[in-house]
């Protein structure tokens, strides 16, 4: 009894031509937009609820929307639409003048300082210097690590 070869049953090397076309499609477009940050006041203080929305510098249409915590931080991850690889990202919040900040897919580490919506001051973004990150984002943005976890091996 002749057997059939393993490239005439089915559809033969197809499917797995198949596979690899989709796979490669779908990954085509697959980038994170990711950005995270501490929101607060002309004076320092942390604004709590600030919303914090991505959007599309080709489309200006909304990617993903956040809001800040009680400490002011952010953190914001989404696919980002198709070969769309430049963003704005902004920052808002009752009683202050919104700020904005234009980045490609990872931003760095950013402050946003919210003037209030009748103070002189501007509001703005914009990146975070190490001792910034350091002595602001990090005591307050970081989780921290549980002491558990140092004992933690993977044994």
């Amino acid at each position: 009894m002749k057997r059939p070869s393993p490239t005439r049953r089915g559809f033969g090397a197809f499917p797995g031509l198949l596979a690899a076309a989709a796979s490669t499609l779908l990954s085509a477009g697959c980038a994170t937009i990711y950005a995270r940050g501490l929101v607060r006041d002309a004076g320092g203080s942390p604004v709590g609820n600030a919303v914090v929305r991505v959007t599309s510098d080709e489309t200006a249409r909304p990617i993903a929307v956040s809001k800040t915590d009680a400490n002011g931080c952010f953190s914001v991850s989404e696919l980002a639409p198709r070969h769309r690889r430049g963003f704005t990202i902004e920052a808002a919040a009752p009683g202050f003048e919104p700020a904005a900040f234009r980045f490609t897919l990872h931003s760095p580490i950013l402050l946003a300082t919210l003037a209030g919506a009748s103070a002189d001051a501007r509001s703005e973004i914009r990146s975070m210097s190490p001792k910034e990150r350091s002595t602001l984002w990090e005591p307050l943005c970081v989780p921290a690590i549980p002491r558990e976890a140092s004992s933690l091996s993977p044994d």
